[in-house]
């Protein structure tokens, strides 16, 4: 069913933007004339937002090529498990990690998760191929919760056409490119991607300018660009994640000025963040120590004192959130946003390697930790059903045509969340928000007792719905194809108990409260 958010067990504090209730447009419910309620399920505690996601380069890597090792970072097997165990420990349910190089660091903070007791699925890409000589992009996105794996929607990715030189860079082999995934944030999805930017170098054989780095990053943006236009659905929210090797201060972030203004997006630090000045918060190895003040006695994972840190280093990471439009199902409001050290707890921390080389940090960049909340917009409803009580429910989250649709008891996530459409003549396409697939007759079938499921939208009659209020306040809802109510089946008030049509008898198990989510 839905996910277990674990927000961690600190209060997030920090700047905040009221993002809520710009542009909604005429609610369903003023066509319906429906007598709506209210729905506080799943609600989380105060204090605490509703996710906590990082974005993180993890400096897992050493490179070879051809047989040699081109780059490699100090003790990347000690750190991938103990970067694992990180992301457990501090209760981030979406990371975004780049520089992930090889199978054996993914697994490596597989393993650190499985020890902190961690539920979780990740997706990862693009990755190499059997004759690529080459890491693969090293983009990998965790989830992280008891439903973690049914909270990845759908997952595509895109490698990059701009790859550097081929004897100049060792980026041409990374197989650097975007990592998007669709996720179920609880009232709607966010279309997430990550990505890591040409750096260029690395190859003993020649040296490329400046310049040729300021044009192949900007090319990677505007690959980047048309990637999420192409597959960004425009009811989801887009957010853009990763290293991008641009710094703030230089003339360089015009790239994502123009990136920002093509897809309606701001730059989250700048907003939320604890130092919005283009040359502060810096993210990259030189920001450690002075450009980033922990406290050795504070609670992991470590975050920067903005106000005493100095402006060292480099802001080169960023997070991307799109701004709040018409289409979207829900609003979502980010609550503050934190640079995060990850400390290791051993050597001076205002150090970033202690004497014998061994980094003090767990990776040579910050993590950009941001916290956010989901508002479910009021066009968005759940069906419930008078008899029990429990909602019109996706089974297991899917987002796959023929997924089967029963009753649960309401826990405030996507897949109880439906969109009312109406086609014509007060005529309705019932619309999940987590799949954006329809409800469905299986097969546009006429029998009583046919099974509902979710199916990808086409028009027929057997996903149109007529709504019709009856006296005590209910609704009964008809397939237009067969003339049967919608129903859960027998009198059972248990969780997964089916849902199909049936003739219309009057019994409380075919009436259904059209609520507001």
């Amino acid at each position: 069913m839905a996910n277990d958010t674990n927000t961690g067990d600190a209060p997030f504090v920090g700047s905040r933007r009221d993002l809520l209730r710009s542009g909604a447009g005429a609610t369903t419910a003023g066509l319906l004339g429906l007598t709506l309620g209210s729905s506080t399920a799943g609600a989380t505690p105060p204090g605490e937002p509703d996710h906590r996601l990082l974005a993180w380069n993890a400096w897992l890597l050493e490179v070879s090529i051809l047989g040699a090792t081109v780059e490699s970072a100090p003790e990347p097997d000690e750190r991938a498990f103990e970067i694992g165990e990180a992301l457990a420990a501090n209760g981030y349910d979406i990371a975004g990690l780049c520089e992930v190089f090889g199978d054996g660091f993914r697994n490596g903070v597989r393993d650190g998760l499985d020890a902190g007791g961690a539920t979780h699925r990740d997706r990862v890409g693009p990755t190499a191929e059997w004759n690529d000589v080459g890491p693969g992009s090293g983009l990998q996105t965790f989830l992280t919760g008891d439903r973690a794996d049914r909270l990845i929607v759908s997952t595509t990715e895109m490698e990059f056409d701009e790859k550097g030189a081929e004897w100049c860079d060792s980026d041409y082999y990374a197989r650097k490119g975007v990592l998007h995934t669709e996720i179920n944030v609880g009232p709607g999805n966010v279309d997430l991607y990550s990505t890591h930017l040409f750096a260029g170098g690395g190859l003993p054989f020649c040296d490329d300018t400046p310049t040729d780095r300021y044009e192949a990053r900007g090319n990677q943006v505007e690959e980047l660009i048309a990637f999420i236009e192409s597959t960004a659905r425009p009811e989801n929210v887009t957010m853009v994640m990763g290293d991008f090797n641009i710094a703030r201060e230089r003339d360089e972030y015009d790239h994502l000025v123009g990136l920002m203004n093509e897809l309606g997006m701001y730059d989250a630090w700048e907003v939320h963040g604890g130092d919005p000045e283009p040359g502060a918060a810096g993210t990259n190895d030189d920001a450690f120590g002075e450009g980033c003040l922990v406290d050795p006695d504070g609670d992991r994972p470590y975050y920067c004192n903005e106000a005493d840190s100095s402006d060292a280093g480099n802001r080169i990471d960023y997070v991307l959130v799109e701004e709040p439009k018409p289409d979207h199902t829900f609003e979502l409001d980010v609550s503050g946003m934190k640079r995060a050290s990850f400390w290791r707890e051993k050597g001076d921390p205002l150090e970033f390697s202690d004497e014998d080389g061994s980094p003090n940090y767990l990776s040579d960049h910050m993590g950009l930790e941001l916290g956010f909340d989901t508002v479910a917009r009021r066009d968005t409803y759940t069906l419930v059903n008078a008899h029990s009580g429990k909602v019109l429910d996706v089974d297991g989250v899917s987002p796959e045509n023929g997924a089967n649709v029963q009753q649960w008891d309401d826990l405030g996530q996507a897949n109880q969340r439906w969109r009312l459409e109406e086609i014509d003549d007060g005529r309705y396409e019932i619309v999940a928000v987590h799949s954006h697939k329809a409800l469905d007759v299986d097969g546009a079938s006429t029998a009583v007792g046919a099974n509902v499921h979710q199916w990808e939208r086409h028009g027929g009659d057997n996903q149109r719905w007529e709504l019709a209020e009856r006296e005590d306040g209910t609704h009964t809802v008809t397939n237009v194809n067969s003339g049967l109510v919608l129903a859960v089946g027998g009198t059972s008030t248990e969780n997964g108990a089916n849902v199909h049509q049936s003739e219309w008898t009057g019994d409380d198990t075919q009436r259904w409260s059209i609520v507001q989510a």
